[in-house]
């Protein structure tokens, strides 16, 4: 039970809102949210594949069940709930607490989804660090790019105050 007077929708601009793409031979691997609560909505299934699976309550705000996830991780499923999801299916889920992730996709089309992230703390971003983890060499290079950007234009800013004195 969710327990939560409000959420808000994430702040964070990597995480508030997705669409990623699934295309035949890729899947998501297991992980944790790292936001209160999680809201898909399934744009375009996969033509077989891409089930959305979990290990339900996993973990608490206290500790983890390593047996179960161990075994899971090994490739045991047996505790692991899985469905076959059609395009248009809306799920909220509180990805924080179940191991989750999608099956491998099969076919010729990718499997999309937008996906939508609130949390309970009003204006809550995520770190730099846990963003690259989740989202890799995209993110990396933003935050990159975005840094160069800021120390090019402190140079510039610097330079026209320094020539405006003499």
């Amino acid at each position: 039970m969710q327990k939560k007077p409000v959420l808000y929708r994430c702040a964070d601009e990597f995480q508030a809102l997705n669409v990623v793409a699934l295309h035949p031979g890729s899947w998501h691997a297991w992980h944790y949210d790292t936001t209160e609560c999680t809201v898909t909505l399934l744009l375009k299934a996969a033509e077989s594949g891409g089930d959305f699976a979990f290990l339900p309550n996993s973990r608490t705000d206290e500790a983890e069940d390593r047996d179960a996830v161990d075994r899971l991780l090994a490739g045991d499923m047996s505790h692991a709930q899985k469905f076959d999801r059609g395009a248009g299916t809306f799920t909220l889920f509180r990805g924080g607490y179940s191991l989750h992730g999608v099956t491998e996709v099969f076919g010729t089309t990718p499997r999309i989804t937008a996906i939508m992230t609130y949390d309970e703390q009003e204006g809550r971003v995520i770190s730099d660090d846990i963003n690259v983890r989740i989202y890799g060499k995209r993110v990396e290079k933003i935050l990159s790019d975005r840094k160069a950007a800021l120390v090019q234009g402190q140079k510039e800013y610097n330079n026209e105050n320094c020539s405006s004195r003499y």
